[in-house]
């Protein structure tokens, strides 16, 4: 009998797209992001985030419990919460609607944190973009 759980990210997609709850809620929320030049704060949970990609838990893992914030100074507010968005859901309500500097905003946030998915996402509606504009 093995001692280990076996589970598919895949399989169980759904019950990671319920946590969507949680995107700017404080409710068990263990860490602060300290976002854009305003430094408005948006409240995270860092064993969720951690598991959105390696170098989300590298960020997050060395925080101590009495040190509970991070700053994202490059990035605006509202980018940071449709990032977030993804990180919670694994979708982007809309993207092919937003502004070219969101979309840049979130791609770069992307490469930050190694998400590869959302960089995929994020140069197809880019290129998508760009035929568009150009035809």
């Amino acid at each position: 009998m093995s001692s280990r759980l076996d589970i598919s990210w895949e399989e169980n997609r759904e019950a990671l797209e319920d946590f969507s709850f949680f995107i700017n809620n404080e409710v068990a929320a263990d860490i602060w992001f300290v976002v854009g030049p305003e430094k408005r704060r948006i409240p995270g949970h860092k064993i969720y985030l951690m598991s959105c990609s390696k170098e989300f838990s590298n960020a997050l893992c060395p925080f101590r419990v009495d040190r509970d914030e991070l700053p994202i100074e490059d990035v605006s507010y509202d980018d940071f919460l449709i990032f977030l968005q993804y990180c919670y859901t694994w979708k982007i309500n809309n993207f092919s609607q937003l502004n070219s500097g969101t979309k840049t905003a979130i791609l770069k946030l992307a490469y930050r944190f190694d998400m590869q998915h959302l960089k995929e996402i994020c140069e197809k509606e880019m290129r998508i973009s760009e035929n568009l504009s150009g035809s």
